[in-house]
């Protein structure tokens, strides 16, 4: 799903984009009468996310944008942050269950020893994961497009210069 933020700076070809925390609005009756509602005018820093993201609009500092993760990466990443640890939960629940008389304990608490266990291994796959893939320009949003540009800054002292602001 797209997002819309605003260019802060850039660097080569990444730049950085503030843009409103996801989440925080979805499925709110009340979004209307809230400070959430124009997220450029009103938010405050702690409703506000700095992301780095690949520039291949050439988009400039003071330009709303619109950028996204490319092809099914978030759906990926989902998987693997929510299923993972799941499927963690369930193998090491099962395992637990039918291991109790091996390590001479009641059913029900070698389930809940190899649930947390099961969570625990599946959140260090996860980590290692997430720490072996830090820097992967595959899992870093792109700038898709330039909705408005800032004014220009330039200032000119000819007066039939076309890039010069009011001529």
């Amino acid at each position: 799903m797209s997002r819309i933020g605003t260019i802060l700076k850039t660097s080569g070809n990444h730049a950085l984009v503030s843009t409103t925390r996801r989440g925080i609005c979805d499925g709110c009756t009340d979004r209307s009468s809230c400070t959430y509602d124009d997220p450029f005018t009103n938010a405050t820093e702690d409703m506000l996310e700095k992301i780095t993201a690949l520039n291949p609009v050439n988009a400039q500092p003071g330009d709303h944008v619109e950028f996204d993760l490319p092809g099914h990466t978030e759906l990926s990443l989902s998987v693997l942050i929510w299923v993972v640890p799941l499927l963690g939960l369930i193998a090491g629940a099962v395992l637990g269950a039918y291991t109790h008389q091996l390590l001479s304990m009641d059913r029900d608490s070698a389930t809940l020893l190899g649930l947390v266990a099961g969570a625990a291994a599946a959140f260090a796959v996860v980590i290692r994961i997430d720490r072996k893939a830090t820097g992967d320009e595959r899992l870093t949003p792109v700038i898709q497009k330039v909705l408005s540009s800032s004014p220009p800054t330039a200032s000119c002292s000819t007066p039939s210069c076309s890039s010069c602001p009011g001529t």
